[in-house]
């Protein structure tokens, strides 16, 4: 028996009531015929549930991304029509042999949107189901319904989530408006609720920046049992901070041992991790000490951490050599993890600015030895960039050594290039000779390494550095090459662009022109003539 009826189909047929029942109007939807209907389910389990049984829980899987209406499968021939139940027309039937069953309404949390609500997407009232993004519909989830929001309870429309009233923080504001400062009596009470408020927790700390002992006592007082929490709050941390840098030195003490308790969870907290950078500048060195040594066993974890690492930044910038000894003998055996990790890098800088310490030097030879291979890495540049600015001559000359020779290499990539101009820019006058004796390449050389770095993307910035921070012996012969370039192209107009802000340079003032910026001006200057032929123009 065919499933769909031909095109010259007359009306679907329905199947007669098995018995005479009434269901209650309130059950039929406004939009299907009001009879004796109701609808039939697929599934043995449903076939036996009759009219006056509550309607069980079906919802229709998600067979494709837009389906009007759910697919065939489930559907009865009239003869088959079971027992104890009743069938309805369909709104738009599939066959005059069978009927599509009708998923149960959905719950309250699928109605869908109103007209006009910005947070869904739009809904036609006339759709048997929703047809929107299938993002927004899980599998085997109830589709919508229609609902017809005239006669629906406001407590049921679909309405954005508000934060919860708070009749103490809205007074609070209104006051701010019209004076600055409150009676500190006005906030007892409420200092949690500033603390973790925005404009709350910006009062208390100008409160506390005030040093007035009475009412950093009484801040202190309310908030001693929130401690913990606030730390990791994202209003509440900057309230501890100002406690941490001006509260009395008992409220200070208590603090910092509260971060020395709780150290491992707060370095890896986007909040608490200040709070800990806050109690090691601002801490004696001994409990310095002792928050470094709670993050002994969790280095590697600290160090790839995007919140944790600036903790340890911050114990490479108060304490000395002995005591980060574990941090930097870590670094020691990674030098290239590190200095190659997004997080990594930046805890090899600041070892690298510890010059001062023994193990520091050990640390830049790993780094000198590989200094190629980070020069190209997408972090590991800024780490050889560290050691050309705050090394030491003996350092910045091993790395020259080691990139002179590719030097045209390295000016060509993306990361290296940046590497070489901090070369040209640190190093001392004898070295900076020796790199632009490789650039200017042999005497009566027609094409020298020069002339391909002014035509690069990224090497005509190393130029252009090279430009400006030669001295005068060879600043004269730099730019006499740079002039002499035969073909031009938009990088090497950069170059020239250099060279003519240079007061002392023996360049004419003016523009120097490419072949490619003339035709430019001469496209415009047609452009302009036509125009104004046309606007002066009888036929105009």
């Amino acid at each position: 028996m065919p499933l769909y009826p031909p095109a010259s189909a007359g009306r679907p047929q329905y199947a007669p009531l098995r018995r005479p029942f009434a269901p209650p109007a309130s059950s039929i939807p406004s939009y299907l015929p009001q009879g004796n209907y109701q609808p039939v389910y697929p599934g043995s389990e449903y076939l036996s549930q009759t009219a006056e049984q509550p309607r069980a829980e079906f919802s229709y899987p998600n067979y494709g991304r837009e389906f009007a209406k759910p697919p065939g499968i489930g559907t009865y021939p009239m003869s088959a029509a079971p027992a104890n139940t009743y069938a309805y027309p369909y709104a738009q039937a599939d066959s005059m042999y069978g009927y599509v069953p009708r998923a149960p309404r959905a719950p309250k949390y699928y109605m869908p949107p109103r007209p006009g609500d910005w947070s869904l997407p739009s809904y036609k009232q006339s759709d048997q189901y929703y047809s929107g993004p299938s993002s927004l519909r899980a599998m085997n989830a109830p589709r919508y319904q229609p609902v017809d929001y005239r006669n629906q309870a406001a407590e049921y429309r679909p309405r954005a989530v508000s934060a919860p009233y708070n009749a103490f923080l809205e007074n609070f504001k209104q006051k701010l408006t019209y004076a600055k400062k409150m009676d500190i009596e006005e906030l007892r009470g409420h200092m949690l609720e500033l603390a973790k408020d925005q404009f709350g927790s910006r009062h208390l700390q100008q409160r506390i920046q005030e040093n007035v002992p009475e009412e950093k006592e009484i801040i202190y007082k309310e908030l001693k049992p929130y401690v913990s929490e606030l730390m990791i709050d994202a209003f509440g941390n900057y309230v501890i901070q100002m406690l941490i840098q001006y509260g009395l030195p008992k409220q200070r003490d208590e603090l910092i041992a509260a971060i020395i308790k709780n150290a491992k969870h707060l370095a890896f907290d986007m909040c608490g991790c200040r709070c800990m950078q806050k109690a090691l500048s601002v801490g004696n060195r001994e409990q310095s000490v002792v928050i470094v040594k709670e993050l002994k066993d969790n280095v590697a974890e600290c160090v790839e951490n995007q919140h944790a690492n600036h903790v340890l930044q911050k114990c490479i910038e108060c304490l000395n050599g002995e005591e980060i000894g574990f941090l930097l003998e870590y670094a020691r055996e990674n030098v290239m993890k590190m200095s190659c990790h997004i997080y990594g890098c930046r805890i090899m800088q600041k070892v690298v600015e510890k010059l001062e310490v023994p193990e520091t030097e050990v640390i830049i030879g790993e780094i000198i030895k590989q200094v190629a291979e980070l020069s190209q890495n997408q972090y590991g540049n800024y780490v050889v960039q560290h050691v050309l600015q705050y090394g030491k001559p003996q350092h910045k000359e091993k790395v020259i050594l080691h990139l002179k020779d590719q030097l045209l290499y390295l000016s060509r990539q993306k990361f290296s290039s940046n590497v070489i101009e901090k070369c040209f820019q640190f190093v001392d006058e004898k070295l900076r000779d020796q790199l632009l004796l490789v650039m200017l390449g042999r005497e009566g050389d027609p094409n020298p390494p020069l002339y391909d770095m002014m035509r690069d993307k990224f090497a005509n910035y190393v130029v252009q550095k090279a430009v400006e921070v030669t001295g005068p012996p060879l600043k004269e012969t730099l730019i006499g090459r740079v002039l002499a370039i035969p073909d031009r192209n938009n990088y090497t107009q950069h170059v020239f662009n250099a060279v003519t802000k240079l007061s002392s340079s023996p360049v004419p003032r003016g523009r120097v022109y490419t072949p490619y910026t003339l035709s430019l001006i001469h496209i415009c200057r047609c452009r302009r003539i036509e125009r104004c032929r046309s606007r002066w123009s009888p036929y105009h």
